[in-house]
């Protein structure tokens, strides 16, 4: 007996040690070893082509990236579920979308959702596969070949193969998801992009450090002469890569290395004299595929219109008299990548109040667009795409994504908070073709002139024949205003504001105004097309974060005083200035974010536009302010910016109310002046509980017209 429970306790740890070599590590045998080799993806000059009835058919890839972020979590929560995901499939293939990609190891859940989803489906959801290097890793190494770059990222390359085919167990960790991956997805996969939008400092110091590496030679990939450091080190990640998945599974796919206009191989003689600003290259053309390659390489590349400002300044990319720098740069790529295909595997456009970027030729800026100029603008993108030959292009991306920053709105929020509030002064947060609006089933307010949903809200404010009522949700601050007999052809409307006990001014210089409390903003509605909301001058977060880049002056040097009447408009800082020739200077860009947008704000209208602030409809105003619009950093925990002079920056200040008033004015400054006198609004926020709703764009239904007329015209 006590030899036979030996023999099974070894048998039991045998097993389990098989187990784990098998699904936890890179062991590269499997049952597939030694197949012959599978393809059922692959390059040919310009064009990708499908395996499909036993012969190959040309791919126009009509596609979406998709993250993993999901309103009150980061995207390293990978909080989606299963029926999510399984209704996501669905809707992307409605709008005609055929090629998936996701940027890095996922959850089981979206490998069981995605196997599901395709298993016995004619016309499957295709997937690109992202392999992700790690931020940190790489900004605190700058050195491509360190260890915990070069090492992970072929470990991570080896990981996906193994997900793809359903053979690996990852346990919890803080870089990419976990899980039991026993799905065989690999006939739905097509391809890998590896990599990420490499940091310019990242790879001039590979290239430096390792300046003694100048070749690589493997079995499928190898380095051309030139090749730098760096595209050694890719050349050499792709062939184990590929290698990897030839030996243990016997399949080959296409493989591309992520790239983007900072690192791109062509030359920007104007661009370059920008200190920060393509100083280096990754040249794809320096790796060389083997003859052991039977699947094949594209060139992968993110490419917006708005950024880098070569595409509107550098007169190469607008030739003839032509504004359209961008498909004019796109046909640049593809003629230097004259022999292998050129996907845009990110192109897109938000839909958020907030902008970071201006694009001078056509106006499809870096946020401020509705959803119609986003679903329009993203048309013209993609037919410029195909237009100049690149075999197809990839939405950014399916979801809005709460937790997203973006550089000039940074600063001024919580970032630890994110997750838990709709910032639509934060364009990086809408570029989604499907939104998340707050309230489960509907949102609190629809800026749109019908007040139905507030005849319950008791008015914070009321005076003779006017009144104020507000409320908030997980985006904005809501205003109704009554007036009796309103005429703003004949008197004006002022809301002021008192946030912080920090500053405010009593006595309005600006409007001509003296209230009886400190006020820190101003909302002014002069007419139904015409109102603003304006900062005082000590709490404009602006001037005082990029004074210095705007006027070359420190703007803590010389504060301004903390009961400054003067009011100020509120402007998103957009870029410094920019040298375009030894004589020639381009003005640091600002926008005028504190102009209110009149309009109807309620989805279930024909005439919604996302970025209605106000409407006025006979007696009634109704407005929406967006917490970072009054520099609140977490309006989940509804806290506020602090003192910028007293702590050098932005700080966090808990309040737990906020004061305001409602005044008209008849005859312009100095004329009849009435007021309701001011009363306190309770705020209490939500903390990490969230409410919101899931919601169609209407960019959706243009890009499902676009690609499906691609598709059709493909077919």
């Amino acid at each position: 007996m006590k030899k036979f429970l030996i023999v099974c306790a070894c048998l039991l740890l045998g097993y389990m040690g098989l187990n784990y070599v098998y699904y936890n590590t890179s062991f590269p045998w499997t049952p597939d070893s030694g197949k012959p080799l599978e393809v059922q993806a692959k390059t040919q000059g310009k064009d990708i082509l499908m395996k499909k009835d036993g012969g190959w058919e040309k791919i126009t890839v009509c596609g979406m990236n998709m993250g993993s972020g999901y309103p009150g979590h980061y995207a390293t929560d990978f909080a989606i579920n299963y029926n999510t995901y399984i209704q996501w499939f669905k809707m992307m293939q409605a709008m005609n979308v055929n090629v998936l990609r996701i940027y890095t190891i996922q959850n089981d859940t979206f490998y069981k959702a995605f196997y599901d989803y395709n298993k016995g489906r004619k016309n499957p959801l295709y997937l690109i596969h992202g392999i992700w290097v790690d931020d940190y890793a790489m900004r605190s190494h700058l050195d491509a070949f360190s260890k915990e770059v070069h090492d992970a990222f072929i470990d991570d390359c080896k990981k996906v193969v193994d997900i793809i085919h359903g053979r690996r167990h990852i346990g919890f960790n803080s870089d990419y998801g976990s899980g039991e991956y026993e799905w065989d997805i690999s006939p739905y996969v097509i391809g890998y992009v590896a990599g990420v939008e490499w940091e310019p400092d990242l790879v001039v110091y590979t290239n430096d450090k390792r300046d003694e590496i100048k070749e690589y030679q493997g079995t499928y990939f190898s380095t051309e002469e030139g090749a730098s450091p760096f595209e050694c080190f890719l050349a050499e990640t792709g062939d184990r890569m590929m290698e990897y998945e030839v030996k243990k599974y016997s399949q080959q796919r296409l493989l591309a290395f992520a790239n983007w206009p900072e690192t791109d191989p062509l030359d920007h003689k104007l661009w370059s004299k920008e200190r920060t600003n393509n100083f280096v290259k990754v040249d794809v053309e320096h790796i060389r595929q083997e003859a052991a390659v039977k699947s094949g390489t594209f060139a992968s590349y993110h490419v917006y219109p708005y950024y880098p400002p070569f595409m509107y300044y550098e007169k190469q990319f607008l030739k003839n008299g032509r504004k359209n720098g961008y498909k004019t740069y796109l046909k640049a790529l593809n003629k230097h990548h004259a022999d292998k295909p050129v996907l845009v595997t990110e192109f897109g456009l938000p839909s958020a109040r907030g902008i970071a970027q201006r694009d001078l030729n056509r106006g499809l800026d870096q946020g401020n667009l509705s959803e119609d100029e986003q679903g329009k603008g993203l048309q013209l993108l993609f037919t410029d795409i195909m237009d100049s030959g690149c075999a197809g292009g990839m939405v950014f991306t399916w979801q809005d994504e709460w937790f997203k920053r973006t550089w000039n709105t940074w600063p001024n929020i919580d970032s630890t908070r994110t997750p838990f509030w709709s910032d639509i002064q934060t364009n990086e947060q809408m570029f989604g073709i499907i939104t998340f609006d707050p309230g489960e089933v509907r949102s609190i307010c629809y800026v749109d002139g019908d007040i139905s949903e507030w005849q319950s809200v008791k008015p914070v404010i009321e005076k003779d024949d006017m009144s104020l009522s507000m409320v908030y949700d997980e985006r904005a601050l809501y205003i109704r205003v009554h007036k009796k007999d309103l005429d703003l052809e004949k008197e004006d409307v002022y809301i002021p504001l008192d946030t912080t006990p920090k500053s405010g001014a009593v006595k309005d210089e600006t409007h001509g105004l003296k209230y009886s409390m400190p006020a820190d903003f101003v909302i002014e509605i002069k007419s139904e097309k015409d109102a603003e909301i304006q900062v005082q001058e000590y709490y404009n977060t602006t001037e005082t974060l990029y004074g210095s880049y705007i006027h070359r002056i420190d703007p803590y040097l010389d504060p301004p005083d903390k009961d400054s009447g003067v009011f100020e408009d509120i402007k998103l800082y957009l870029r410094r200035s920019m040298k375009l020739s030894e004589d020639e200077w381009e003005p640091a860009d600002l926008f005028n974010t504190g102009k209110l947008r009149p309009g109807n704000g309620n989805p279930n209208s024909r005439e919604f536009n996302f970025l209605t602030d106000y409407c006025v409809s006979g007696d009634e105003i109704e407005i929406r302010i967006p917490w970072g619009l009054i520099n609140f950093s977490d309006p989940s925990n509804m806290r506020i910016h602090d003192d910028y002079y007293k702590h050098y920056g932005v700080e966090n200040l808990s309040i737990n109310h906020l004061n305001t008033a409602l005044y008209t004015r008849k005859g312009g400054r100095g004329g009849q002046v009435s007021s309701t006198g001011f009363a306190a609004m309770k705020l209490e926020g939500w903390g990490n509980l969230p409410t919101y709703h899931q919601r169609i764009k209407k960019s959706y239904y243009y890009m499902q017209e676009i690609y499906g007329k691609y598709l059709k015209e493909g077919a």
